[in-house]
C-alpha cells in the first residue's frame, strides 16, 4: 500500500471514481473511464489494471480488453454489480475499423487451444506428454488435460502409454474452422 502525500492510494483511487459514480448516478448518464492493463499477467485480471484496486472496487462495471501485440482478436472480460459476469471473443475488422463479436472466449479458445494441441501432436514424431505439451505451449496443466480429454473423446487423438498422446491421423490442422469440421 503506497502512499502519496499521506493519503493511502487505494482510498485515493476509490474516492476519485466514487465521485465520477455519483455524478453519473445524478445524471442518469454513464461515464466511461480508460486505463491501462499491467504487462504483467496475473491469476485475477481486476489485478492487471493500472492503479490500485480502489479502482476496480468502486466502479459498478468493468470491461478489460486484452490483446496479444500484432494479433488482430482480443478477449473482453465483462464483469460488475448489475451485469452476469462474461469473457467475449473479438475480432479487429480493418474494412470496418471495429471490433467484431466471435461469441464466447471459453469456446473460441478451447478451440484455439485444440488447435495448438494437435499441431504439437502432428509435429512430434513421439508420443507427448502433458508435462511437455504445457513446457511449449505456457498452458496450465488442467486446461491441457482438459482439452485432451475432449479431443480424445471426440476420436481425435488417442492415449498411449502413461499419460501420453498422438494424433490419431494426420491432420491438416491450420485453422479452427479446419478443427471445428472433424469435431
Amino acid at each position: 500500500t503506497g502512499k502519496s502525500n499521506g493519503e493511502n492510494i487505494y482510498n485515493k483511487d476509490y474516492d476519485i471514481v466514487s465521485n465520477l459514480k455519483a455524478i453519473a448516478d445524478l445524471h442518469n448518464i454513464g461515464i466511461i473511464g480508460v486505463t491501462h492493463l499491467r504487462k504483467a499477467v496475473t491469476e485475477d485480471p481486476l489485478e492487471q489494471i493500472t492503479g490500485s484496486m480502489g479502482i476496480s472496487g468502486s466502479a459498478d462495471t468493468l470491461l478489460i480488453l486484452q490483446r496479444a501485440r500484432g494479433k488482430a482478436d482480443a478477449t473482453l472480460l465483462c464483469t460488475g454489480r448489475d451485469i452476469e459476469e462474461c469473457e467475449l471473443a473479438l475480432q479487429f475488422d480493418r474494412a470496418l475499423t471495429s471490433w467484431c463479436l466471435l461469441g464466447n472466449a471459453m469456446d473460441f479458445n478451447r478451440s484455439q487451444e485444440q488447435v495448438e494441441i494437435l499441431e504439437i501432436l502432428k509435429r512430434s514424431e513421439q508420443p507427448v506428454s502433458i508435462k511437455e505439451i504445457c513446457e511449449i505451449t505456457g498452458k496450465r496443466k488442467n486446461n491441457i488435460f482438459n482439452q485432451l480429454f475432449c479431443l480424445e473423446k471426440d476420436g481425435i487423438v488417442t492415449r498411449v502409454g502413461r499419460g501420453k498422446y498422438i494424433a490419431k491421423s494426420v491432420l491438416s490442422v491450420q485453422s479452427v474452422d479446419s478443427v471445428q469440421s472433424v469435431l
